[in-house]
């Protein structure tokens, strides 16, 4: 979840940064991904973007059971953790509280053990 959202701050900082201009470059420069994906006509590009439909995705998805290749703990503990963090009043988790985040929920979700630093 952290990891996540740490990857998703960086992808929009990187997708929003401005690129020097280079008249020799093939392709947008001078501006943000963004701006190049989102109007290829101002660098003499064309939309090529093809649309996908997503129920299709969905059940190729569902019949391939991709759900399982990122599972990390069982199910039955990942239940518990969660049901465990949703009673905590965390309203962002970064690096500067994790450690604590980590520890409140390690108290939650093994009552009767001890962490020891």
């Amino acid at each position: 979840m952290m990891l996540q959202a740490t990857l998703d701050d960086f992808r929009g900082f990187r997708n929003a940064q401005k690129t020097r201009k280079n008249h020799d470059k093939l392709g947008p420069s001078g501006c943000s991904r963004i701006e190049a994906f989102e109007n290829p006509a101002s660098w003499g590009g064309r939309n090529m973007g093809m649309p996908v439909d997503v129920e299709m995705i969905r059940e190729m998805k569902q019949a391939m059971n991709c759900g399982d290749l990122l599972k990390f703990v069982p199910d039955d503990f990942s239940a518990r953790a969660e049901a465990a963090y949703n009673t905590m009043s965390i309203l962002h988790l970064d690096f500067q509280n994790v450690w604590d985040v980590y520890v409140e929920l390690h108290s939650l979700v093994y009552p009767s053990t001890e962490l020891v630093p």
